[in-house]
């Protein structure tokens, strides 16, 4: 480290004094900086460095904007913090911020590094102070959210000018009294000379004292360092993306929670990294995709969605383009799937529809059986060209996949890298459709059309609504535990209410809704259906009744 006492210097900064200063090191090692990739348990666990940290800090973050949404009055501390929030949220000045308290200086880096800080790493040296404090506070949200104030607002390090003139990379403060100097942000409306710093009582209060600066000075910088530049547009990163899905599905939550307490309903809530009737969901397998399917299914919202299908398919220009389009070829079938738009809610229901119908097709001279297994029988291995090595599970949807490209792409050159391109398209449609067909295999086909986010919802979860990629983004094991969630906790709710549009479901498929007559899903009025909670049987009682006949 550039100084023995930067670690009192970084308490100083986040406001919060260690009980584990262990734990606050390991915040400041990169993975692969200690231990042995290959080693015993204890080496292994030394090579994850940060990792670990790191992943809690950054699913804490939207924990904490969710606990501020839901605060009471709309004071300036509230602001203040949800100003704070929103950049760890939205990683804004990650590395600027890093580097202001001299983390690249002063974190273990792997000997790949060769000593220097990749940006990644030090977004996640933040993300794991940020862990760091939850983990050390015994998950203390007053003090994780001071962190956060203090580390994206309150605090920044001062850099003379005349060091950095000389050595632009070294961000090494001259201040001799605290080489982290507390100082307020220019760019924030909010400032801290206007916040109280009254702390809330109990054990936690009186176990650690904030040091918020109440009179700080803004030194002046040199005019060669007082030139803004406009920051440059990065593309929205997977982990924003991730962070974006983690805010609108804790909303979600939040309103299914509230829903819940208002008919006396338990609510049933995931718990990612925990388990459940002897199985674990982790964040490595997906735990977040699982999470959103899970309350997405057959929940009041995809009910609504069905319904904007309903009134889609009776608009003039849907109902005459895809009539009778149920009963087509394989070729004739991927050909309205790549030209079937996602945008509008009922031509994305249709190729789903498609989708898992081409799956069925496509596998009825398959060897695959309904568990999965290969099976061979004498009349299969004669129509076999001969022994080919590898998984047999692979090798029949490779065999499945060239015979529909030999159907809908005949004058395709196999070694090209357009017959790659759509091969790949191929495969990916097979893989989408059979997960389809797991769950109509469990649920019912109604299922189909509880897949969707209702396109005028009004938490705007754009983020939520392509189940489609949820899906496919899912390992063969991630996709196990989603369907056993879904039979051991949503089993009857889904299945009945699968049952119950099952019929409408069909019809909508092959065009053959009822034109003068109206279903009692279209007759249930949507307000009242968001009123009740997923699994509620009131829910199902709605949709049912009035019952009408004929699709």
């Amino acid at each position: 480290m550039d100084s023995p006492n930067y670690l009192t210097d970084l308490e100083e900064v986040l406001g919060y004094h260690f009980r584990a200063k262990s734990v606050l090191e390991k915040a400041l090692t990169a993975r692969g900086a200690e231990g042995d990739k290959e080693g015993t348990v204890e080496e292994k666990a030394k090579y994850e460095g940060n990792r670990l940290l790191a992943e809690s800090g950054k699913c804490v973050l939207p924990l904490l904007a969710l606990r501020r949404n839901y605060s009471g009055p709309n004071s300036e501390i509230v602001s203040v913090t949800k100003n704070a929030l929103d950049c760890a949220i939205a990683a804004k000045d990650y590395t600027d911020r890093a580097t202001a308290l001299r983390i690249p200086g002063n974190i273990k880096l792997c000997p790949r590094q060769r000593g220097v800080a990749a940006p990644g790493t030090l977004r996640q040296a933040i993300y794991a102070l940020i862990g760091a404090v939850w983990q050390d506070s015994g998950e203390s949200f007053y003090w994780t959210e001071k962190a956060v104030e203090r580390l994206f607002i309150g605090t920044e390090v001062e850099v003379d000018s005349r060091e950095v003139a000389s050595n632009p990379t070294n961000p090494n403060s001259t201040n001799p009294g605290s080489p982290l100097l507390p100082r307020q942000r220019p760019v924030c409306a909010e400032t801290y000379s206007n916040v109280s710093t009254a702390i809330p009582g109990g054990l936690e209060a009186n176990w650690h004292q904030p040091q918020l600066a109440q009179s700080v000075d803004i030194w002046p910088m040199q005019a060669s360092l007082a030139v803004e530049t406009l920051p440059k547009k990065r593309k929205t990163s997977k982990s924003s993306s991730e962070t974006r899905q983690i805010i609108q599905l804790n909303k979600y939550l939040a309103r299914d929670e509230q829903r819940c307490l208002s008919f006396g309903l338990p609510f049933i809530s995931v718990d990612i990294g925990g388990g459940s009737n002897g199985w674990q969901i982790s964040s490595a397998e997906s735990g977040l995709a699982i999470k959103t399917l899970s309350f997405m299914i057959a929940s009041p919202e995809s009910i609504v969605a069905l319904q904007e299908v309903i009134v889609a398919y009776r608009s003039s220009i849907t109902n005459k383009k895809f009539r009778n389009h149920s009963n087509l070829s394989l070729a004739a079938r991927v050909k309205v799937i790549e030209d079937t738009e996602s945008e509008i809610a009922y031509f994305l229901f249709l190729k789903r529809c498609h989708t898992h119908q081409l799956f069925l097709d496509s596998s009825k001279s398959a060897r695959r059986s309904s568990d999965g297994f290969i099976v061979d029988t004498m009349q299969s291995v004669s129509n076999q060209a001969g022994s080919r090595l590898g998984n047999p599970q692979n090798i029949e949807d490779s065999t499945i996949a060239e015979g529909i490209m030999k159907e809908v792409y005949p004058d395709l050159n196999p070694g090209t890298d357009l017959y790659r391109k759509k091969k790949r398209f191929v495969h990916r449609l097979r893989k989408l459709g059979e997960r389809f067909d797991v769950l109509v295999m469990n649920f019912g086909y109604g299922v189909m059309g509880l897949l969707s986010w209702p396109q005028g919802d009004t938490l705007d979860s754009t983020v939520l609504s392509n189940t489609d990629e949820l899906l496919l983004a899912l390992s063969d094991h991630a996709f196990k535990l989603l369907i056993l969630y879904l039979r051991q906790v949503h089993d009857d709710h889904t299945h009945a209410l699968s049952t119950a549009v099952s019929d409408l479901v069909m019809a909508l498929f092959r065009g053959m809704l009822n034109p003068t007559r109206a279903s009692s899903l279209e007759m249930a009025d949507s307000s009242r259906i968001l009123e009740y909670p997923k699994g509620s049987t009131m829910l199902l009682d709605l949709i049912l009744s009035p019952r009408q006949i004929g699709y």
